[in-house]
């Protein structure tokens, strides 16, 4: 599949040129939604578009202020629901995106099945559930968020940050007195413990937001202690001993690959995502960490040679303090190693062929690739941003499972070579590959779950009368939601909260 470097400067429509012989080779199935009927859906192996050709859940596509408001209020329920109505609630993780227009980042958690996984926002994230109730009447237990973002193939980078915040959470530093804090979710650029796409550059030191400190490119910079910081034995005279460097945020391939730990997920958030337990965290430098300067300001650094930065305020703190600080280690030890996702695309009109197909071999690409993507310039030569594979974020550590069940990868009538085992990619595509081996040996899921077989990946589902996502399983009363979900008919009745417009 070949970008077409053509952008809309108003519409934001983006066109897609992909190879003729591709056409007919992807099947496709179009599902009617009882439950949305003015609506309809196609659906291929990877990718799933809702169409909504009169504009009546998106009365107002594809402009939206803000992120997480895209389309509201009816982005937050119509396409969750209609794929999981017709696939099941089966999903982890579901994106939906526009497929014109602009659209930042955002993301809808409201379920979080971890015991300890890290300090959560003490209010709600979003009330996607509630809409979906209201449509369904059926609470979804599996799903843990709903991810807002533009196409994958334009700033993954927005989709990465959005999945870290699914699998970490939020930020951790809240709860503990050492370390500085940021906005109550990101982790601050003046901290050292994870430089993944949930932190941001480092804000210059007295304006702050959104001036962030320059570096020889134009993604800023990450503070990186140097060798003497790990060496000092007193916490009280670390200003004096421990100094800083920056190191550009890296923007092409060959930078991204030769410094992965300025992008990618630190030590620190795989094990909070339960990708890697603390056993496997051997590296003491993996486990220690540093802050520069007080939340409130009243701190002066100096930046005169920046690969020896000095601060007149310095902390230190450890993994184990943030566990301590945070109520204990993480259970589940493993969570996120796989996560079943849904890409949803919505549209006002149908779709063509080659965007179908183009957007199937995209979500084929990002579940497998390992390495960045380099892509080609723009219409007026400018460089345009990597993309990000889920498993160079996560160091191969987190699979990405974004088949649809029972939609067949490649139409058998087909001459095309790639449909018995590889894509255009030529890459191997496991999921659509016939599987033999048993998934669920090694015991996959909580003791109280069922594992079956789906796709050649373990679906672990809570033994009835228990609840939760099959990494854990509890009763429904020990659930923060038991005792607030509201009635579809009680939904309808709210004078303060409407799931859809007029």
């Amino acid at each position: 599949a070949h970008e077409l470097a053509i952008y809309g400067v108003n519409s934001g429509a983006r066109i897609h040129v992909v190879d003729n012989a591709l056409k007919g080779s992807v099947p496709m199935t179009t599902f009617n939604l009882p439950l949305s009927p003015d609506a309809y859906a196609i659906a291929t192996s990877h990718a799933f578009f809702f169409i909504d050709e009169k504009a009546t859940y998106f009365p107002e596509y594809p402009v939206s202020e803000y992120p997480n408001s895209f389309a509201e209020p009816s982005a937050r329920a119509v396409p969750v629901q209609a794929i999981t109505q017709i696939f099941g609630d089966v999903f982890d993780f579901i994106t939906v995106g526009p497929m014109e227009g602009y659209l930042g980042g955002g993301i809808y958690k409201w379920q979080n099945w971890d015991l300890i996984g890290g300090s959560q926002p003490s209010t709600p994230f979003g009330d996607t559930d509630l809409c979906i109730m209201s449509v369904t009447g059926v609470p979804l237990y599996r799903l843990n968020a709903v991810i807002t973002a533009y196409d994958l193939q334009t700033y993954s980078s927005i989709w990465v940050h959005e999945m870290v915040h699914a699998t970490a959470g939020f930020e951790y530093h809240n709860q503990l007195d050492k370390a500085r804090t940021g906005d109550g979710m990101h982790v601050p650029g003046s901290c050292t413990d994870d430089h993944s796409h949930l932190q941001g550059p480092v804000w210059d030191w007295e304006r702050g937001y959104p001036w962030a400190i320059a570096g020889t490119g134009s993604y800023g910079v990450r503070l990186v202690p140097n060798e003497e910081c790990f060496d000092c034995a007193d916490d009280d005279n670390l200003h004096n001993c421990c100094t800083f460097r920056y190191e550009d945020i890296p923007e092409t391939k060959q930078a991204i690959e030769a410094k992965k730990e300025l992008t990618a997920m630190s030590p620190l958030a795989l094990y909070i995502s339960g990708m890697k337990t603390l056993s496997e965290i051997t590296d003491p430098k993996d486990k220690t960490y540093f802050c520069v300067g007080f939340d409130d300001g009243g701190f002066s650094v100096d930046e005169s040679n920046t690969k020896r930065i000095k601060a007149t305020h310095v902390t230190r703190f450890t993994l184990e303090d943030l566990i301590d600080a945070n109520g204990g280690e993480r259970e589940p030890k493993r969570k996120w190693n796989l996560i079943r996702h849904a890409s949803v695309h919505v549209s006002i009109r149908r779709p063509s062929e080659a965007e179908i197909v183009f957007y199937t071999l995209l979500i084929r690409h990002f579940d497998e690739e390992t390495r960045p993507h380099e892509r080609r310039p723009d219409f007026w030569g400018n460089r345009r941003e990597v993309i990000y594979p889920w498993k160079f974020s996560s160091h191969g550590l987190s699979k990405l499972h974004s088949k649809l069940n029972g939609i067949d990868c490649c139409n058998k009538k087909s001459t095309d070579i790639h449909c018995e085992s590889r894509d255009i990619f030529s890459q191997s595509v496991p999921s659509c590959m016939t599987q033999t081996s048993n998934a669920c040996s090694g015991s996959p899921c909580h003791p109280q779950a069922v594992c079956q077989m789906l796709d050649g990946q373990p679906l672990c589902t809570c033994k009835p009368g228990l609840v939760g996502d099959g990494n854990v399983c509890v009763y429904p009363s020990m659930t923060n939601s038991y005792a607030t979900n509201y009635k579809a008919t009680e939904l309808f009745e709210l004078t303060w909260y409407s799931c859809f417009s007029e």
